[in-house]
């Protein structure tokens, strides 16, 4: 419990008890709101900065080493474009999501709201990473096979590659569809159902 909230609102002018206790679940909810956003732009500023990072090595890996013949292992490109894919889709559904509800409110429907359509971004968001996870895991098998073609790997490290590559994106495929099950979809419904009942209640 956040009680200096809880003090501070006490000690304002709605200060009756129903007021009170309305505007502290309210702005307890708004700040949840904003921990989530501030959360998702940490991830994706993250995310972000690794694809560019990532981006500038294969760059120079092509461009300037004349590490990689591209007319032979043009998948690493296609493993870029998916991943700035899936990262651009991600940024325009949480730029669409704050712009829908850019400024925070006083009233309890509006937050619910801007709630809902957070959860249902997050939803949407997960379900665009499943749909890119098919790809890039297509891709990045391409690649490796690109790579032993090439001469640059050998096929018990393509194999290898393969076990390593499968077993972290499955685990990440697994950690994210149980988010999505257990977490984000009863979540979903229950702010759906709460804002329901609070504009049958009024």
């Amino acid at each position: 419990m956040d009680f200096d909230t809880l003090e501070r609102l006490w000690r304002s002018e709605a200060n009756c008890q129903a007021n009170v206790a309305e505007a502290y679940v309210v702005e307890s909810t708004l700040k949840t709101l904003k921990n989530r956003r501030r959360k998702v732009t940490i991830g994706m500023g993250l995310v972000g900065l690794a694809l560019t990072t990532w981006t500038c090595m294969i760059l120079y890996a092509l461009a300037v080493g004349k590490i990689a013949n591209l007319a032979r292992e043009w998948g690493i490109v296609a493993l870029l474009v998916v991943s700035w894919v899936a990262f651009f889709s991600g940024l325009w559904q949480q730029w669409r999501h704050v712009n829908a509800h850019p400024r925070t409110t006083d009233t309890m429907p509006e937050v619910l709201r801007a709630l809902i359509d957070e959860n249902r971004t997050a939803q949407a968001r997960t379900r665009m990473m499943a749909v890119a996870l098919i790809a890039f895991i297509a891709v990045l098998g391409i690649c490796l096979w690109q790579l032993y073609t090439v001469g640059k790997m050998e096929l018990r490290h393509v194999v290898h590659g393969s076990i390593l590559f499968g077993a972290a994106l499955g685990i990440s495929s697994l950690i994210h569809t149980i988010r999505y099950v257990r977490l984000l979809r009863p979540e979903g419904k229950r702010l759906q159902r709460l804002l329901d009942q609070y504009e049958v209640e009024k």
